[in-house]
């Protein structure tokens, strides 16, 4: 009896298991599937200039923020 008992458990403990991860809503595909960084603050633009125009400072002119942007820049500076 215990070892039915015991099998029934391991057997019920592995298939839980193997189907946890399954999403079975329809929902799954129309969630917003966000990323979490681990320094998010590398995103904001160190220059007023460059945020100024909506993050685009890779088209502005070589500057000492150039390194954000595109480090390439610094042979034009």
């Amino acid at each position: 009896m215990k070892k039915n008992i015991l099998l029934l458990l391991a057997l019920v403990a592995l298939t839980s298991e193997a189907f946890a991860q399954v999403k079975t809503n329809s929902d799954y595909y129309n969630q917003l599937n966000t990323l979490t960084t681990a320094v998010p603050f590398l995103l904001i633009a160190p220059d007023a200039r460059g945020g100024g125009m909506g993050d685009a400072g890779v088209a502005s002119s070589p500057d000492a923020n150039s390194q954000h942007w595109n480090a390439a820049k610094y042979a034009f500076y």
